[in-house]
C-alpha cells in the first residue's frame, strides 16, 4: 500500500469570464476550414488524454484492459477525474501522489474548455474576425447566451496543453507497475 503522506494541494479553479453582450456593430458569420481543423484536434488530442486517464483507472484497479473497457468505455471525464483523484492516495506515494493530483487538477480545467469547445455554437464575431463559442450554459440567466473567444493562438495552446497533460499522465502511468497495484489488496 501507499504510504501515507500528507494530502496533496489541489490548486483553485481559475474564474470565468464575465458574461459581455454584443455590441450593436458585432455580427456572427460562419466559421472556416481552419476554425474546423482546430476543433477537431481539440476532439483528437482529448480523446487521447481520456484514454490514457482510463488505462490508469485499470491500471490501479488491476483490471484487464477487456473487463476495464466495459467500466470505462462511456465514462464521463470528470467521473475518471473523481476516480482518480480517489484511488491516486490510494495507490501512489508523495511525489507521483502529488504529480497525478497536479495532472487532475489540469486535465479537469482543460475538461472545461473541451466541453465548450465540442459543445458550443461556433460563429467568427467581426467586425473583431475571432472565432467563438456559444453555449446556453444552465449558470448564466435563462435569457443569456455566454460566448468565449477562442482565437486561434488559444486554440494552439489548449492543443499543446491536453497534449503535453497525455504524456505527462502517460510517463507516471508507466511508471506504475500492472503487477504492484493490488498487493496490498490481497
Amino acid at each position: 500500500m501507499a504510504n501515507k503522506a500528507p494530502k496533496p494541494s489541489v490548486p483553485p479553479r481559475p474564474p470565468k469570464s464575465p458574461v459581455i453582450p454584443l455590441r450593436e456593430d458585432q455580427t456572427m458569420r460562419p466559421i472556416g476550414p481552419p476554425e474546423e481543423i482546430l476543433i477537431g484536434r481539440v476532439v483528437w488530442q482529448w480523446t487521447r488524454l481520456e484514454n490514457c486517464m482510463n488505462e490508469l483507472i485499470m491500471r490501479f484497479t488491476g483490471i484487464s484492459f477487456e473487463d476495464g473497457r466495459l467500466f470505462t468505455e462511456r465514462m464521463d471525464p470528470s467521473r475518471a477525474i473523481s476516480l482518480l483523484r480517489i484511488l491516486g492516495p490510494r495507490k501512489l506515494e508523495a511525489e507521483r501522489l502529488q504529480i497525478l493530483v497536479d495532472l487532475l487538477t489540469t486535465a479537469d480545467q482543460l475538461r472545461d474548455d473541451r466541453n465548450f469547445i465540442v459543445h458550443g455554437v461556433w460563429a467568427i464575431l467581426d467586425p473583431e474576425g475571432v472565432p467563438t463559442a456559444s453555449s446556453l450554459r444552465s449558470k448564466s440567466e435563462a435569457d443569456q447566451v455566454v460566448a468565449e473567444s477562442f482565437p486561434h493562438s488559444r486554440m494552439w495552446e489548449i492543443i499543446k496543453a491536453i497534449d503535453k497533460t497525455r504524456e505527462d499522465m502517460g510517463r507516471l502511468l508507466r511508471s506504475v507497475p500492472w503487477s504492484a497495484t493490488n498487493e496490498s489488496d490481497h
